[in-house]
């Protein structure tokens, strides 16, 4: 009986970064958010839609003078309509908390 080598082929996960030229530096950070407009991204995940709750409740009492608007942004949306909603929330916000969670 003969046995056949087996070779394995290691390839390197790396790849080049495409779209360089789109991309945006970040957004500095708001240390003050008095009279700020901030939106809430919610992805409609089960820990963003529990958060979400105590967040339209706690923030507007510690932070009086803001004002807070909660923006749906389902993972299941059509990438028109995601770009869509981004560029309104950009538009209409000076900063954004992102509900991520699983």
């Amino acid at each position: 009986m003969k046995s056949e080598a087996t070779v394995l082929r290691v390839l390197n996960p790396h790849a080049e970064v495409q779209g360089k030229e789109n991309e945006k530096p970040l957004s500095q950070r708001l240390f003050d958010l008095t009279g700020k407009r901030i939106g809430i991204l919610n992805n409609g995940k089960l820990g963003a839609e529990a958060l979400l709750p105590f967040l339209r409740e706690a923030l507007p009492r510690r932070i009086h003078s803001a004002a807070f608007k909660v923006w749906s942004l389902p993972l299941s949306s059509v990438a028109e309509d995601r770009i869509r909603i981004l560029q309104d929330i950009a538009r209409s916000s000076d900063g954004v908390i992102a509900l991520l969670g699983d």
